[in-house]
């Protein structure tokens, strides 16, 4: 995987970077998996899943991150600021 330090999440270009981060897809921040699955995996049992209670809540916490970067335009505005 190649890291790029600048890319058009971070341009000067307000209008472009705010199109890009906006396009994000975060919505798959919860899964409920059963417990045996989370078992074999590592995972403790989680709060139950409201439709299957044999099955736990979790949040995938990339997903989670994303939400908050793209929810949250003071982070964009601080980090393009750095640059």
């Amino acid at each position: 995987m190649t890291y790029h330090t600048h890319t058009e999440y971070g341009t000067s270009n307000d209008t472009l970077a705010d199109e890009l981060w906006k396009a994000i897809d975060s919505s798959p921040i919860v899964v409920a998996l059963t417990d045996n699955y989370a078992i074999q995996h590592g995972l403790e049992t989680s709060a139950r899943f409201p439709w299957d209670d044999e099955k736990g809540i979790y949040h995938v916490k990339a997903f989670h991150h994303l939400h908050c970067l793209v929810g949250c335009p003071l982070h964009l505005a601080y980090s393009v600021s750095l640059h």
